[in-house]
């Protein structure tokens, strides 16, 4: 219900975060552009100087594996000071990361699969409130997405959350 692509096989939501293995700098691919003089100055003073270097060895990533390069995706986001929309949508991808990886986990590893939910809600809590403010802030597209589409998923994630009234609002909107 919000727009998180299923394909059979792959979770191609895994493969979304480019990042540097000896740097710790990672973005989404959408959002892959060069950086600013000071962007750069930044990333080597916030995460370079504290990341270890990371051996590519595998073309299939886990999730957990996954998952961390989405954090260290949102981490640069963060530094980078990129708008609300980008930080959200690092948390919606993110929440999926852990969506996806609990529908992995075989059905005896309850706690897991709880922490699992507990942290995508989380994610996803992140990603709406992201998503409301760049709504208030930013033009259209956003996140690559035309009025009509974000406000469905805003009305989703409102929905997934418990904010039924304004899910409602935003669905009688669209």
């Amino acid at each position: 219900m919000d727009l998180r692509p299923i394909h059979q096989n792959v979770d191609i939501v895994k493969y979304d975060v480019v990042a540097c293995p000896n740097c710790g700098y990672a973005v989404l691919s959408r959002y892959f552009a060069p950086l600013t003089s000071m962007q750069i100055k930044k990333i080597k003073e916030s995460i370079s100087k504290n990341y270890k270097k990371q051996e590519e060895k595998r073309k299939v990533y886990s999730y957990d594996e996954a998952i961390e390069r989405g954090k260290l995706a949102l981490l640069s986001s963060v530094i980078k000071g990129t708008k609300d929309s980008e930080k959200a949508y690092v948390c919606l991808k993110t929440a999926w990361l852990y969506r996806g990886k609990a529908e992995h986990l075989p059905e005896t590893e309850k706690e897991e699969i709880l922490r699992c939910q507990k942290e995508e809600e989380a994610f996803l809590h992140k990603a709406y409130d992201g998503l409301v403010s760049a709504r208030q802030k930013e033009l259209f597209p956003i996140c690559g997405m035309d009025e009509l589409t974000f406000d469905y998923l805003l009305a989703a994630l409102a929905h997934r959350l418990g904010n039924l009234e304004v899910s409602a609002k935003l669905v009688g909107e669209i």
